[in-house]
């Protein structure tokens, strides 16, 4: 496939090359002497298309995205990584309250009744999927009443000044 195309161009032709960047994934830039379909991981140097995947950078910043992302479905409280909206909830704060029910009216949190996650290594892209998350969660073993309260209030700290940051946009 051509990753470029050469000027002058008609407006059918840009249009075609436009709709498959957008297929791939694809970004376009327009040097002087050709528009260039751009993957995320290449850049135009010396009217070259290089590819930059390899460079401490690029890995970094893209770590550093993998990070955003997981820091926008998952929490970490203590040693341990919660979905933010745990399926079957509309919240974690919901989830949490629930089995605080639980916990008042047993006087323990059952065993298997919290899905932990796994914190990915962020370097490694294969550890940044769904399908790892799930490959890698764990439940909760049996909670005394006092366990789960510490784990409770750790939770309810974490998510005041995190979410609460997030909202007042600090």
């Amino acid at each position: 496939m051509q990753n470029t195309l050469i000027k002058p161009y008609t407006n059918k032709q840009y249009a075609e090359f436009a709709s498959s960047a957008n297929k791939n994934g694809q970004r376009i830039e327009i040097t002087e002497y050709a528009a260039c379909r751009l993957f995320p991981y290449e850049i135009i140097q010396n009217d070259t298309i290089v590819n930059i995947s390899d460079t401490r950078d690029y890995q970094e910043s893209q770590a550093n995205e993998r990070k955003d992302t997981f820091c926008k479905d998952f929490i970490e409280v203590d040693t341990y990584c919660l979905r933010k909206i745990p399926r079957g909830y509309s919240s974690l704060v919901e989830a949490f309250n629930a089995m605080a029910n639980v916990v008042n009216l047993s006087g323990s949190l059952p065993e298997g009744t919290l899905t932990f996650y796994t914190k990915p290594d962020f370097t490694l892209q294969e550890q940044c999927s769904e399908e790892w998350f799930v490959a890698n969660a764990y439940k909760n073993q049996a909670m005394s009443a006092q366990e789960f309260g510490e784990l409770y209030v750790a939770f309810m700290t974490v998510w005041s000044t995190q979410e609460h940051a997030l909202v007042s946009g600090g």
